[in-house]
C-alpha cells in the first residue's frame, strides 16, 4: 500500500500535517517490480558464480564460523571458543545453508540466499518511493537499488546482503513514523531499528539519526515519547555496559582517530558516492533535499529529506573514522546503502516541476569540480578494492587501457555527467535511467575485478581441492600456525573445511582477530600452553610456510599452500624447529634452528648453503653457544659449516646473512630471502647416546 499526503494547512503554521490516504497501486506496477527483483536476482546469481572463494578475512570467516556453529546447535562459538558478536542476524540467516552435506554446496547455497536477500532491497525502496513520487519514478528507484556496484557484496559471507534491505526498510518505517506520529508507528520503528543494529553494528547510526529527526521535525515531540524513552534507555544501557557491549568490535576503542585523517577519508568516501549513484542525478538530488528541508510539500517529504541529509553526513563520517583508525582508504562499502535515497531525492525534486537552472548549473559545476579533484590514480592502487566498488571499476578500466588513462577517464566521465545533468534537467526519466545504467556499468567492471581477485586467492592460498581436509573424513583437526606461516592460507583452510577445530600460535605470528591459543616449547620440544600444560591433538595441520619443523607423529598429507597434516599420539612434540626456512629451501637473512634428539646430548649442526648464479656475494655468520663461524657465500657456489654443540637441551643455532633479495614480487606472498639451504640438521655423536 502507498500513501498520498494531504496538502499542508495554510501558511503561518509551523508544522505540516500529512494524513495518510490509502492508494491501491496498479497491478502492472507490482508486476514490473516483481520482474525487476527476479531479473536482478538472476543476473547477480550468475555473477556470483565467478566469485570462487571467501577472500575478505577475517570478516567472511567470522560470519561463516558463527553460521556453522548456530546450524550445529552450539550457539556463538568460533574455533571451539565462545565469542560474543552483537550483529548476529546475518549469521543466523546463513545458518540453514550450512546444514548441507558439503562445504562447496553450503557455500553455493549461501551465495544464492545472499543474492535473494540483497535483491529484495528493491521492495522497501519502492515502498518508500511511492510515499513521495509517482509509480514510474518509484520503479526506476527500485531498478537502481539492484543495479549499483555495491550489489557485488552478495557474493561475500558478510553482513551487507542482509543489511541492504533492512537499511531501506528502516528508513521507510522511520519516515512514516515522522510523518504521522503515533504510538504504534513508534513501536514499529523501534522494532526495525533494533533489527538494523542486530544486522549490522555500524547501523547504530540509524537510532541516532531518528532521535535527531524527532527533535527537529517530529512535531509534536510528545507523540514520540515512547520512541525517545526506549532509545534513551537503550543508549544508557549501552554506556553502562561499556566496551563489553561491542563484543568482537571491542578493539575499536583502542584505535586512534586523528582529526585530519578522519576528515580526509570522510571526504574521499563521500566523494565516491556520486559515482556509485550514477552521477547524473546528483545535482537534482541535492536540490531535492534542500527544497524539501526548506519548503516541504508534506510531512513525509520533510522527514525523508532530513533523514537522508543526516545519513549523507554521518555514514561517510563513520567510514572516515574506521579509515583513519585502521585501514587508511575510502570506505564506499559504508555508504552504498544511500544510492536509492539519492535517486529518490532526485525524483522528489523532479515532482516539484520548478525552474532552477542557475541552481542546477551550480550543482553540476560542483560535481564536475569534484570529479577533477578525486585522486583516482592514488586511491585505486590495488588489483581489487573490496571496500570500494568504484575504485575497483577504476582498477578494471586500468587493466583494459593503461594505468594513467583510467583515472583520467573517470574524471572526464564526471565532467561529462555534470554537463549532461545540467542539459537534461527537464527530462528526469532520461537522467534517472541513464544514472542507473552508469551505476550498473560500474558494478559490471567491479565484478570483473572481483572474479580475478577470488581466482588469484584460490590459486595462491588453497590446495587443488580447497575442501581437502573435509574430504579426508577426519572428525576434527587443529591448526598450529608457525612464524612465517600464512594466516590467509589458514583462513582459507577454515573457510572450506568445517572440521577445523582449535587454532594455536607458536612464536612470532601476526595477530589473528579470531580466538586462538598462544603456545610455546619446553626443554624437550613439547608444545605447551601458557600455563605449561602439554597440548594434545589427534590430528594437526601445520601452517608452516616460513618455518619448517619435524613433528613427532605421522605425516598424512601435504596439500600445498604451506600446510601439512599429521596424526599424533599423545602430547605434541617437535624433533626440530627451523625459523626462517621456507618449504622451497629459501632461507631468510636471519634464521634460527633448534633440535631435540631423543637420546643424544652431544654432536654438531651441519649447515650447507648455496647461492644461485647472478646474485651478489654475501657474508654468512653462524653461532651456537660459544662457537662462532664466518665465511663468504659466492654466486653459483655452496658453503658448509660444522658447528659442534653439547648440552641438554642443545643450544640454539643462529644464522645471519648480511644481505637478501626480493623474490615472488608478482604473487600474494612476496619474500625477502638470502640463500638456499641444501642441508640443515643436527648430527648426533654416537658416543653421546645412552
Amino acid at each position: 500500500m502507498s500513501v498520498r499526503a494531504a496538502r499542508p494547512r495554510p501558511a503561518g503554521r509551523a508544522e505540516l500535517y500529512a494524513v495518510p490516504v490509502p492508494v491501491s497501486p496498479s497491478r502492472l506496477w507490482l508486476v514490473a517490480l516483481a520482474g525487476i527483483v527476479a531479473v536482478g536476482a538472476l543476473y547477480h546469481w550468475v555473477q556470483s558464480r565467478g566469485h570462487l572463494t571467501p577472500a575478505v578475512f577475517t570478516d567472511e570467516l567470522l560470519f561463516s564460523e558463527l553460521a556453522r556453529s548456530i546450524a550445529s546447535g552450539d550457539g556463538f562459538v568460533v574455533r571451539d571458543q565462545p565469542l560474543f558478536f552483537p550483529a548476529f542476524l546475518p549469521a543466523l540467516l546463513q545458518a540453514p545453508a550450512w546444514l548441507a552435506g558439503s562445504t562447496p554446496l553450503a557455500y553455493a547455497l549461501v551465495k544464492v540466499l545472499n543474492t535473494l536477500l540483497m535483491c529484495s532491497a528493491a521492495l522497501p525502496a519502492y515502498w518508500l518511493a511511492r510515499q513521495l513520487v509517482r509509480p514510474a519514478y518509484a520503479l526506476i528507484v527500485a531498478a537502481g537499488t539492484v543495479a549499483g556496484g555495491g550489489m557485488l557484496y552478495h557474493g561475500y559471507l558478510t553482513s551487507e546482503a542482509a543489511a541492504y534491505p533492512v537499511f531501506l526498510l528502516t528508513v521507510a518505517v522511520c519516515v512514516r513514523a515522522l510523518a504521522a506520529p503515533s504510538k504504534s508507528r513508534d513501536l514499529i520503528a523501534l522494532a526495525v531499528l533494533l533489527l538494523a543494529v542486530l544486522t549490522r553494528a555500524q547501523f547504530v547510526v540509524l537510532p541516532l539519526v531518528f532521535v535527531v529527526a524527532i527533535l527537529l521535525v517530529g512535531r509534536p515531540v510528545r507523540r514520540h515519547a515512547v520512541a525517545l524513552l526506549a532509545l534513551g534507555g537503550g543508549a544508557a544501557l549501552g554506556l553502562a555496559a561499556g566496551a563489553s557491549a561491542l563484543g568482537f568490535y571491542e578493539g575499536a576503542r583502542s584505535l586512534e582517530y586523528p582529526l585530519g585523517e578522519t576528515v580526509r577519508w570522510t571526504g574521499w568516501t563521500a566523494a565516491l558516492l556520486p559515482f556509485g549513484a550514477g552521477l547524473l542525478v546528483v545535482p537534482g538530488a541535492l536540490l531535492g533535499i534542500a527544497f524539501a528541508l526548506r519548503r516541504p510539500r508534506s510531512a513525509t517529504e520533510r522527514g525523508f529529506a532530513l533523514l537522508t541529509a543526516l545519513l549523507l553526513v554521518l555514514m561517510p563520517l563513520q567510514g572516515g573514522l574506521i579509515a583513519s583508525g585502521q585501514s587508511h582508504k575510502p570506505f564506499e562499502r559504508y555508504v552504498f546503502y544511500l544510492l536509492p535515497l539519492v535517486l529518490l531525492a532526485f525524483f522528489a525534486f523532479a515532482e516539484r516541476n520548478v525552474s532552477s537552472r542557475r541552481l542546477y548549473a551550480v550543482g553540476a559545476l560542483a560535481l564536475a569540480g569534484l570529479a577533477l579533484l578525486i585522486p583516482f590514480a592514488s586511491l585505486a592502487l590495488a588489483p581489487f578494492a573490496f571496500d570500494s566498488p568504484t575504485l575497483s571499476a577504476v582498477e578494471t578500466l586500468a587493466r583494459w587501457t593503461s594505468q594513467g588513462d583510467a583515472a583520467a577517464l573517470f574524471a572526464a566521465a564526471g565532467v561529462v555527467g555534470a554537463l549532461c545533468a545540467a542539459a537534461l534537467q527537464r527530462r528526469p526519466v532520461v537522467l534517472g535511467i541513464a544514472s542507473v545504467a552508469l551505476a550498473f556499468l560500474i558494478g559490471l567492471a567491479a565484478y570483473d575485478g572481483d572474479r580475478r581477485m577470488t581466482r588469484r586467492t584460490l590459486d595462491s592460498l588453497a590446495a587443488a581441492h580447497p575442501d581437502w581436509l573435509e574430504r579426508s573424513g577426519i572428525d576434527e583437526a587443529d591448526v598450529l600456525v608457525l612464524p612465517g606461516g600464512s594466516l590467509h592460507a589458514g583462513w582459507v583452510l577454515e573457510s572450506w573445511n568445517r572440521n577445523v577445530g582449535r587454532t594455536f600460535h607458536l612464536g612470532d605470528v601476526p595477530d589473528d582477530p579470531l580466538p586462538y591459543t598462544e603456545v610455546g616449547l619446553n626443554g624437550d620440544g613439547t608444545v605447551v600452553t601458557g600455563a605449561g600444560e602439554p597440548v594434545r591433538s589427534r590430528y594437526l595441520v601445520l601452517n608452516e610456510a616460513g618455518t619448517q619443523v619435524q613433528l613427532v607423529g605421522r605425516l598424512l598429507a601435504r596439500p600445498g599452500a604451506g600446510l601439512a597434516l599429521y596424526r599424533n599420539d599423545g602430547a605434541l612434540r617437535l624433533r626440530s624447529y627451523a625459523d626462517g626456512l621456507h618449504r622451497d629451501g629459501w632461507i631468510r637473512s636471519v634464521a634460527r634452528y633448534r633440535a631435540w634428539p631423543a637420546k643424544a646430548s652431544r654432536g654438531w649442526y651441519r649447515v650447507t648453503l648455496a647461492l644461485p648464479a647472478g646474485r651478489p656475494a654475501r657474508v654468512v655468520d653462524v653461532e651456537a653457544g660459544p662457537v662462532r663461524q664466518r665465511a663468504t657465500l659466492r654466486a653459483g657456489a655452496s658453503l658448509s659449516f660444522r658447528v659442534p654443540v653439547s648440552g641438554q637441551p642443545l643450544p640454539e643455532l643462529g644464522i645471519r646473512i648480511d644481505r637478501a633479495d626480493f623474490v615472488d614480487a608478482d604473487t600474494l606472498r612476496p619474500r625477502l630471502v638470502a640463500a638456499r639451504v641444501k642441508a640443515l640438521e643436527f648430527v648426533a655423536d654416537k658416543r653421546s647416546r645412552n
